[in-house]
């Protein structure tokens, strides 16, 4: 054994061996240990194995063979002297014009040094090979950092990772009071005040509550009763510009604008086109010269001198007054005042929720503000599993509302993906880790990139001041290319070309080489189009450093979602604490136990810190029957702390007839071991007998290539004839595509049964298997299990049809074009145990209200098969319709356009009936009842110390009307559900029209929807919303699985609607063509030789004319 300041012979010749290597061998980070700067670090493959007592020495070798420092002394096209810049800018690459936005401060020519000052919003950005290493910031030394880089081990450095605030000692609540007489009074006024007049049905009287809960809610208050809040619209001609070109303009405006920038503690943005202000900006503005108009009280408009350049152009702005901020009315609608009942709200909640933007928007460290109502801490982040691409980010989302009696602020955290500001080249070496080879491209797509060297000629000051300056450095991604050079036995196969001068194709990598004076290590990577897709401008990616705090907008990979749910989802003692600690301390408002205190920024608004406790109920736990092993029916014991069972000795209520014979077919990738296989085989039968869903007889047993497509599926199903009524197809691991593509050759093409299992699952957990027989039941028209009598929900379902309806978008990452999907199912028997389907294509993507003729005729057949499964001899008399997924703004529309429809199905059903041959009585006047239900809302409830909870959540059962609720109409929170893992989400159901009119109300809602959540077939659990809608939102999911090659195309696939894959002109193509046949392959090396010389040269002279002029 060495002495311990002695490093070994073998392990010196391994850090040797694998210094260049990338991760590196000591820190495990996107760099190799030339250029790593974590000495403290272990995670590396290496550096895991050292011994302790060899460690010291090994840390000494590592640093003699550190990279060297290239002192800033002077500079060149590859160097940059020291100085503080913010890693915001693009460069000139090849056919590259000029930047659009001029330098605020343009970059000195010469090589006199100028002093560093860095911040957590400067930063010194990377440059060429010939200064340090581009591929992470240690390269540039310890001293310089970058502003977004904040973890000691690369993945930030300047800011420190931050522990999240502890959940231990909550702080107090702000409980609130009401009297139940006094809202009778409120809503028998509101009746008689308004008749027949309001929109959705009114309110009626509060039930009896059983104790608080705490809502994570804060209370709004005008500093004065009579504050005044001026609105001003920000007019310009900015067509063309994104969000953050004229966030940057209005920035400038403010600063050049003297009544503006004096009074900005006196105003707020949004940085777009709003500005609220509480002190009279049109009194200062009427006087000259802030704006061009003469001194006039009723002057309203002003346009703001000098005009602002941008680029080549001069952008005049107006500023015109459009009135004060309605908050009197915006109070007395808290209040159920019958005269503002129909008055928009939207306005005055838009301005409120400027104002408190501007907490923290306003140069406050370490927050990042993405959209309207979100902001991400930047030292709140967290490693997202094995990715060196994405990490994880945790921020708040808020909003102001016109709660129940109150103005008050919703905050709730939020976490999403984000881009770490690496390479592009570092991303795309992570293709195996993070996405596949193909995606690269789409992921790379819209992303901004920082240019990491100085371009321009040295003799041309001005051009190379405009390049390097930190606006024109920053450029977005439009596509790749070809490699930059990809070879094969030292012959150049395929390179990305350019036209240079109209007529000379030249290589992208030779014109960097020669014109740049960089050198390119990563060769074989395609080039970066960072111009326009008809007029590129290439460069190579590892001189492109992401920008920090990009989120990532598309589907986190698949094999990333764990990690992300596991930051995620937190417990709620968690989530409050973070909220009221660590949210409101970035919005700068500090604790207060005793109530109200001014909003920090804004003295016209007081807020209350305190979390909100409001009053709640607590329904019972259903009771949930199935057959005993007698036959007799048996009953699930209540547990409301634990509302979930098992199905032991359990049977469904109903199962296919004796004598019935399902063939099946057992496929399982050719991965997966023979043992499981050979073990699962005798389970499945048994787990048929054992809960007597019929009889199952194994036809075929087949093994298929893992990841198999559609071709070999579908074949391998068609072996079997004729075709067996269930397929089983047992996957190695869970896969997406896979299981769409298995999905979408039993359903749509060969109409078979099929369950999909993977073989993870099946290790040890006979729960599972359970549900696996749940759902075979299914499959064959059985119940599973219902509500126990009497309950209101099967006295309900003998005379309603009971109807959930939802819609599902393409996403960001479909192929343009792609349809919006709608689904309808209904219920066909008094048990609440099935329901039938349908789905349909809409009209038009992102359309939410249902086509009217999509609608009306998929009622009409939910309407049949309810008169047909139960031989029904009348049409339905009630029908109770859940719709999912609409927002506030859109009650109006689906009440007025959907009710409609389901009206219209009514007498088309009846018609389809008689021509069938099936005789009802003629439809009558029918009773329709339609709840909107929303799951993706941020309200949230905590328990009290010492209130009833589950998995430290409120009690299943909890619902909440009001504080929260619509200061008018009928509309509750309800929580059905035990959230094991997470703080439970309510879901929010609103009244659009009520017809049925139950004796008790809404209160008959309530319950009906809390025993629904119950009944949900696949589930020995309750669920979190109404199970109709749940199953619609299945359907509408099925959907988006046989969509898949539209809805997540793979890259290849994409037709020419993409611009950056279009093929290059005819004309470029034929020039190509020519150059290849009159340029053979033996010429093309003894060229390249020959380029390499000359650029030798040239470098020579170069350097011997900067040793001349200093």
């Amino acid at each position: 054994m060495p002495p311990k300041n002695q490093l070994s012979d073998k392990w010196k010749q391994q850090i040797s061996a694998g210094k260049h290597r990338n991760p590196c061998i000591r820190c495990d980070e996107g760099h190799n240990l030339t250029r790593c700067a974590n000495p403290g670090s272990r995670r590396g493959h290496i550096w895991r194995q050292l011994p302790n007592n060899e460690l010291p020495a090994a840390q000494a070798y590592a640093n003699q063979l550190r990279a060297p420092e290239r002192a800033p002394t002077g500079r060149g096209r590859g160097q940059q002297a020291s100085r503080a810049a913010p890693p915001n800018g693009p460069r000139s690459g090849p056919q590259a014009t000029s930047g659009s936005v001029p330098s605020q401060g343009t970059a000195t020519k010469s090589g006199a040094s100028q002093q560093t000052v860095l911040t957590p919003g400067t930063a010194v950005p990377a440059t060429a090979k010939s200064q340090g290493d581009t591929k992470s910031p240690e390269g540039q030394g310890a001293a310089k950092k970058w502003p977004f880089v904040q973890h000691k081990s690369s993945l930030f450095d300047e800011r420190e990772q931050k522990a999240s605030p502890s959940d231990n000692n909550p702080k107090a609540i702000n409980q609130y009071k009401f009297s139940r007489d006094a809202l009778g009074g409120r809503m028998m006024k509101l009746t008689e005040d308004i008749g027949g007049a309001f929109e959705f049905p009114l309110r009626n009287i509060i039930g009896v509550t059983k104790g608080p809960v705490v809502t994570n809610y804060f209370e709004l208050q005008l500093e004065k009763p009579k504050v005044v809040l001026y609105e001003y619209k920000i007019e310009a001609d900015l067509g063309g510009r994104n969000k953050r070109m004229i966030k940057a303009l209005i920035t400038r405006l403010v600063n050049n604008c003297d009544v503006l920038r004096t009074n900005q503690e006196n105003f707020a943005t949004d940085y777009f086109d709003t500005i609220i202000a509480w002190t009279d900006l049109g009194a200062l503005l009427r006087k000259p010269p802030n704006g061009s108009q003469p001194p006039d009280d009723a002057v309203n408009q002003w346009q703001l001198d000098p005009p602002l350049p941008d680029g080549n152009e001069k952008i005049s702005l107006t500023l015109r007054f459009e009135g004060e901020v309605d908050v009197d009315t915006l109070q007395r609608y808290t209040q159920s005042d019958p005269a503002v009942h129909g008055w928009n709200r939207e306005p005055t909640l838009k301005a409120l929720n400027i104002i408190v933007s501007k907490c923290f928007n306003e140069g406050t460290g370490g927050v990042q503000q993405l959209g309207a109502n979100k902001f991400y801490l930047e030292d709140a982040y967290e490693r997202l599993g094995s990715s060196r691409s994405l990490y994880s980010i945790r921020g708040y989302y808020y909003t102001v509302k016109a709660g129940f009696d109150k103005i008050r602020l919703n905050v709730n955290t939020a976490t999403s993906a984000f881009y770490r500001p690496i390479l592009v080249s570092e991303l795309m070496g992570d293709a195996n880790g993070t996405w596949s080879n193909m995606e690269i491209e789409d992921v790379l797509r819209g992303l901004r990139v920082y240019i990491t060297y100085e371009r321009g000629d040295l003799d041309d000051t001005a051009t190379s001041a405009r390049l390097n300056a930190e606006d024109s450095r920053i450029k977005m991604i439009a596509g790749l290319g070809e490699p930059l050079e990809e070879t094969m036995e030292g012959v150049v196969t395929k390179a990305q070309t350019f036209i240079r001068d109209t007529t000379t194709e030249v290589r992208v990598i030779d014109y960097l080489e020669e014109t740049d004076d960089v050198t390119i290590e990563h060769r074989t990577l395609p080039a970066v189009n960072l111009g326009k897709p008809d007029n590129p401008r290439w460069y190579a990616p590892e001189h492109l450093r992401i920008m920090p705090y990009q989120m990532h907008r598309r589907t986190v990979p698949e094999r990333l979602m764990g990690d992300l749910l596991k930051t995620a989802c937190l417990k709620p003692k968690k989530v409050r604490a973070l909220i009221e600690k660590e949210g409101l301390g970035a919005m700068r408002i500090t604790d207060n136990d005793t109530g109200l205190m001014l909003l920090p920024r804004c003295p016209a608004l007081k807020i209350d810190p305190r979390m909100l406790g409001v009053a709640c109920g607590i329904l019972d736990y259903p009771e949930v029957q199935y057959l005993g092993k007698d036959g007799k029916g048996i009953l699930v014991e209540p547990n409301n702390d634990k509302p979930q069972w098992n199905l032991q000795k359990k049977n469904f209520i109903a199962t296919p007839k004796k004598g019935q014979i399902w063939s099946v077919q057992l496929l399982y990738e050719d991965t997966v071991e023979t043992n499981t296989v050979r073990t699962f085989e005798p389970r499945f039968p048994t787990f048929v007998r054992d809960y007597a869903v019929g009889s199952f007889r194994l036809v075929q047993k087949k093994a298929i290539p893992s990841g198999a497509h559609y071709d070999k599926i579908q074949s391998s199903i068609k072996s079997v004839q004729p075709l067996p009524h269930l397929v089983v197809l047992l996957l190695a691991g869970k896969s997406a595509k896979t299981y769409a593509t298995f999905k979408d050759v039993c359903d749509r093409e060969l109409g078979v049964h099929s369950i999909c299992m993977a073989r993870q699952d099946l290790v040890g957990k006979g729960d599972y298997l359970g549900n696996i027989m749940m759902k075979a039941n299914l499959k064959s028209a059985g119940v599973n299990h219902t509500v126990s009598e009497p309950s209101l929900l099967r006295k309900v379902l003998e005379n309603t049809l009971v109807l959930g309806a939802d819609v599902t978008h393409p996403g960001s990452s479909a192929l343009i074009g792609a349809p919006s999907i709608t689904a309808v199912v209904g219920s066909v028997d008094e048990f609440a145990g099935r329901f039938l389907g349908l789905m349909r294509l809409q009209s038009k993507s992102d359309k939410e209200v249902i086509d009217p003729e999509n609608l009306q005729s998929m009622v009409a057949d939910r309407i049949c098969d309810w008169v047909i499964e139960q031989d029904k001899s009348a049409l339905p008399p009630n029908i109770l319709y859940y719709r999912d997924g609409v927002s506030e703004g859109q009650y109006s529309q689906i009440q007025k356009d959907e009710l409609d429809c389901i009206k219209k199905a009514y007498n088309d059903a009846y018609d389809t009936l008689k021509k069938k041959g099936i005789h009802v009585s003629p439809p009558s006047d029918f009773k329709l009842t339609a709840i909107v239900v929303a799951k993706r809302h941020h309200v949230r409830f905590y328990p009290t110390e010492n209130a009833p909870q589950s998995y430290n959540n409120c009690p299943p059962g909890t619902y909440v009307e009001q504080v929260v609720t619509s200061p008018y109409y009928g509309d509750f929170y309800l929580q059905s559900h035990a959230a094991i893992k997470r703080n439970a989400r309510p879901a929010h159901y609103f009244i659009l029209v009520d017809e049925i009119k139950p004796k008790t109300g809404i209160e008959a809602y309530r319950q009906v929807t809390h025993e629904l959540c119950y009944t949900y077939v696949r589930s020995t659990t309750g669920v979190s919303y109404a199970a109709r809608t749940y199953y619609a939102d299945r359907l509408c999911e099925r959907g988006r699985v046989y969509l898949r090659d539209l809805y997540n195309p793979s890259p290849r696939g994409k037709p020419d609607q993409d611009k950056a894959k279009k093929e290059k002109s005819t004309k470029e193509q034929k020039r190509k063509e020519q150059r290849e046949l009159a340029f053979p392959k033996q010429l093309g090396r003894k060229r390249s030789v020959e380029r390499r010389a000359k650029r030798k040269e040239k470098r020579r002279k170069r350097i011997g004319k900067r040793l001349r002029r200093r």
